[in-house]
């Protein structure tokens, strides 16, 4: 793969980074809070682990656009495949979690 297709990847990523770190923030907010006060189990749950998960997320889509701009040419290709299956990994472990909470936890459902 050509330099400018790696650099165009690494935008990519890093743009589709933070976007799903924002999409994630505000599906946190959704879930949050009813009108009457109630924290159910799974709000607590989630506020911890959107914690900790929003700020890696958002340092890996600066990073990848830090890698499309800095890393040289002969290391780029080990570095852009390890930051990707980095990224997917983070992805696919926050999603199960994610899941994990929603269906082990009370969210509020009621009957």
């Amino acid at each position: 793969m050509k330099i400018i297709g790696k650099r165009v990847l690494s935008y990519f990523l890093g743009t589709f980074t933070l976007l799903l770190s924002i999409t994630l923030y505000l599906f946190f907010i959704d879930k949050v809070g009813f009108a009457d006060g109630y924290i159910s189990e799974y709000q607590l749950a989630m506020k911890k682990y959107f914690q900790l998960t929003l700020i890696p997320l958002s340092l890996l889509g600066i990073y990848f656009f830090i890698l499309g701009n800095k890393i040289k040419r002969e290391r780029k290709n080990k570095i852009m495949i390890l930051s990707t299956s980095l990224f997917f990994s983070y992805l696919l472990i926050t999603l199960i979690i994610a899941k994990y909470f929603y269906s082990t936890l009370n969210y509020g459902q009621g009957g």
